[in-house]
């Protein structure tokens, strides 16, 4: 949604000499067409049952719990000073 966002506030629908861009709605055309074939395909996708069980707890933390379980995990290195 971005790209075609920028696509069309980017650049001007019509020429200086008044004439309609038709590169512009080409470029635009053919992203639309991408995003179409992308959204033929079904994807299946298999749940691993333990992520997903992390995940359910990990987001009803709170932010400070959250980086209290980072800075255990991965402890800030103490900087020496010489």
């Amino acid at each position: 949604m971005r790209d075609l966002t920028f696509m069309n506030d980017g650049n001007k629908s019509y020429l200086d000499n008044g004439m309609i861009d038709f590169d512009k709605h080409r470029i635009i055309g053919a992203k639309i067409g991408q995003i179409q074939i992308f959204q033929q395909y079904v994807r299946t996708i298999e749940i691993n049952p333990l992520l997903y069980e992390y995940c359910k707890v990990i987001y009803h933390k709170s932010e400070e719990e959250l980086i209290e379980i980072s800075n255990e995990l991965e402890p800030k290195e103490v900087v020496q000073q010489s």
